[in-house]
């Protein structure tokens, strides 16, 4: 219910913000920078641990995944409406949008779970760089890349460390880190072994004749008496 009742709220806004007419008279560069921003404003804003929810989530059970389907879905009919027809020398304008925007959307939702990149959530270096990648595919001329960047929000050039860096103008995460309790100690071992014991050896139990062995014993047989024959 808090997965769907954010994103729900995304979608609706992000409509608002990218209503078509209000973006009519705008460059290329600016339209592209706009949904870029829109895109990260919704993913790495402060209900940046809901979407990292469903991420999860949706391995397990892939309607917990809808909602953000449903929001990268409309995310995507509006970039087509606002691009598609500024495209130059592209085929298929729609689905190179669309293509687009589904990288773009990627590289969002990967630094959500990993933070080994260089690129951060909320950064301007990360809306410069999807929205440089976005006009590139879309074939326009290196003017309107120029213009992508608006008169002030330069991201000045930095290394691969973790410096400080250009934010978007959005409230971020706030990120607390919990205290890990220490285990147990275990209980301290005695350095002498205990010596083992030799199994005690049961005696056999051995059973009595009930009567005297000499009482019945047998008694020897007679001599046998052999009769004389008379001689003549």
């Amino acid at each position: 219910m808090v997965v769907s009742d954010r994103l729900r709220g995304a979608r609706e806004h992000m409509l608002r913000e990218l209503e078509p007419e209000r973006w009519r008279r705008s460059s290329a560069g600016a339209v592209t920078h706009a949904i870029v921003e829109e895109m990260m404003r919704n993913l790495h804003g402060s209900g940046a641990g809901v979407v990292r929810a469903a991420l999860k989530r949706g391995h397990l059970d892939r309607d917990k995944l809808e909602p953000l389907i449903r929001y990268r879905a409309a995310l995507a009919d509006a970039a087509v409406a606002l691009l598609a027809h500024r495209a130059k020398g592209v085929r298929n304008p729609a689905r190179v949008v669309r293509s687009a925007m589904q990288m773009a959307e990627a590289t969002a939702l990967d630094v959500l779970l990993h933070e080994a990149g260089t690129l951060r959530p909320g950064s301007r270096r990360m809306a410069d760089m999807l929205s440089a990648m976005m006009l590139g595919m879309l074939g326009l001329p290196a003017e309107a890349r120029e213009n992508s960047t608006q008169k002030g929000d330069e991201t000045p050039e930095r290394g691969d460390d973790d410096g400080d860096e250009a934010m978007l103008d959005m409230p971020i995460e706030e990120v607390i880190a919990l205290p890990i309790p220490e285990p147990a100690p275990l209980p301290a071992r005695s350095k002498r072994r205990k010596a083992v014991r030799a199994p005690e050896a049961a005696s056999i139990k051995t059973v009595r004749p009930k009567h005297n062995v000499a009482e019945i014993a047998e008694s020897p047989e007679p001599p046998v008496r052999r009769r004389r024959r008379p001689s003549f």
